[in-house]
């Protein structure tokens, strides 16, 4: 398969830890950050809610980061394998600005300082190489494969390096997704697809894959034959639906309608909260992304 990937694009995806507190009780969450370069200005990319904890959890709303760690590889050998693993703090967290949409689950720091001596920051995405609306309407389509690499817990714990997932693009990408009453509003930039994204990916650089191949030299083929590697969002996260138990054959059947018969989000979130008391919450198979051109607006509102 061509995919237009290599381990490189691997180490895109760095490690992000958030200490947070309420002045009491302190609390960590694990996520994933990526760079993106802008002529010589380094942006580091990630979720809204890994950065505000309000933002993830209403419950949350007395806590505030008080320490973002970040961990990267410092160099590569001459095969380019990863060298050096190293972890820092950031000390200008609350130099990062969020998405004019509030909805847009998406958030910039121009230029980090971190906080661990000789770090060299490595591994980063080029501005160029994020999709613009023009692509989004043009070259992506739905079925189209992506890929995301980062820190969900089941990273490779023995190198401290993230991992790859993939999935295919599931909502027309031309549109604004949403499922939920409260993502209905103008201008929230997401992306359905069929994968897995669970905690600790949330902030995954999210690539669409090669398709074909570039031709030339008097061979046709249709127009949208081949599409190249592009980073096209920022991964958020995933729906849960709620599972029933088949007690004849003993397996799990995903309840297709039990979204579609609650009124409204409220509604739903009760039914996922209890189900969770009863340990019948499931991942739905569908997650989702904030599409590259709110990265693309932030950065440029920053340099």
């Amino acid at each position: 398969m061509i995919h237009g990937l290599n381990n490189s694009y691997l180490y895109t995806a760095k490690r992000l830890t958030a200490l947070i507190t309420d002045g009491n009780l302190v609390r960590w969450m694990e996520g994933t950050g990526f760079f993106v370069k802008k002529q010589d200005k380094l942006i580091l990319v990630t979720n809204r809610h890994m950065i505000e904890p309000e933002y993830a959890n209403a419950k949350l709303n007395n806590y505030y980061i008080s320490q973002l760690k970040i961990g990267s590889y410092q160099s590569f050998d001459s095969e380019k394998r990863p060298l050096n693993y190293n972890t820092g703090t950031i000390q200008n967290i609350k130099d990062f600005v969020v998405a004019d949409n509030p909805l847009n689950d998406v958030a910039c720091l121009l230029d980090p300082r971190i906080e661990f001596g000789e770090m060299k920051i490595n591994a980063w995405i080029d501005y160029n190489m994020l999709a613009d609306k023009t692509w989004f309407d043009s070259k992506l389509s739905v079925c189209d494969s992506i890929a995301y690499p980062g820190f969900p817990k089941w990273f490779d714990r023995k190198n401290n390096t993230p991992i790859f997932r993939m999935g295919t693009i599931a909502s027309d990408p031309r549109f604004d997704y949403a499922c939920l009453d409260s993502e209905k509003a103008d201008g929230t930039a997401r992306v359905a697809y069929e994968g897995f994204s669970s905690g600790g990916a949330s902030g995954s650089p999210v690539f669409s894959v090669q398709k074909g191949f570039p031709i030339g030299g008097g061979i046709s083929a249709p127009e949208d034959f081949y599409n190249e590697v592009k980073l096209i969002g920022v991964n958020a996260g995933h729906y849960e639906t709620i599972v029933e138990m088949d007690s004849e054959c003993g397996v799990d059947n995903w309840s297709e309608n039990r979204r579609e018969n609650v009124e409204n989000d409220e509604v739903y979130a009760n039914e996922i909260k209890d189900a969770k008391i009863d340990g019948v919450v499931g991942h739905s198979g569908i997650s989702y992304f904030y599409k590259s051109t709110v990265i693309l607006d932030m950065i440029d509102r920053l340099c």
